[in-house]
């Protein structure tokens, strides 16, 4: 009999003030497109998530509730991101950030009477080496900040620590860079950032 394959969730998030082209939506919906992913061995789930402080944690619990990941890789953007750069920590803590809606954050934990931080037991420093064996940017990083890809980290590795978060910088797709009006120095091509994310889940998703 045939050993079930591992699921396995993708998710990235919608715009938010200051990028109205979110480049982790652009990814997810890029991989989700390709009809050969290659080296990831799961059934692969995507997802997107709100940037909205209070619709957030119930979009990412359904996505639990109906998939029951085994594992999940979380995206989003960040202008200062060398290429790929592999989250660590996620912290019991948001900010006054407004989101999507231009609701400001309450600067409350993401979670009462739970730890300060959580850690990812994923092998973060074997994907780094892949990646960069695969020639491209990595890093990896313990601060996520504050903001919403911080809460949906603290969120999902609260559920399970085979869990990542990973942060991209913009995307240069044929309209142009997304998000415009990036003004980070750091870019990727959609190609190499669809190749590079399979690595990631590739990595992770191992017979």
């Amino acid at each position: 009999m045939s050993k079930q394959l591992p699921t396995l969730l993708i998710t990235g998030f919608g715009p938010f003030p200051g990028a109205p082209q979110n480049p982790s939506q652009i990814l997810v919906e890029a991989l989700a497109e390709q009809k050969n992913t290659g080296a990831i061995n799961a059934n692969i789930i995507y997802g997107l998530l709100p940037t909205h402080w209070q619709k957030l944690g119930l979009a990412l619990a359904q996505l639990f509730a109906e998939h029951r990941p085994d594992f999940s890789v979380h995206l989003g953007y960040s202008a200062n991101s060398p290429g790929f750069c592999l989250e660590t920590t996620a912290y019991n803590e948001t900010c006054a950030q407004p989101d999507v809606d231009g609701h400001a954050g309450s600067c409350d934990p993401v979670l009462k009477k739970k730890p300060l931080q959580l850690t990812s037991n994923l092998p973060l420093e074997i994907i780094e080496q892949e990646l960069s064996a695969a020639g491209f940017n990595a890093m990896i990083s313990n601060d996520p900040g504050r903001y919403l890809c911080n809460m949906s980290y603290y969120l999902s590795l609260a559920r399970s620590p085979a869990s990542l978060f990973v942060h991209i910088p913009a995307l240069k797709t044929n309209a142009g860079l997304a998000p415009k009006g990036h003004e980070g120095d750091n870019h990727l091509s959609l190609r190499d950032a669809c190749n590079g994310l399979v690595v990631i889940a590739g990595s992770l998703t191992k017979p």
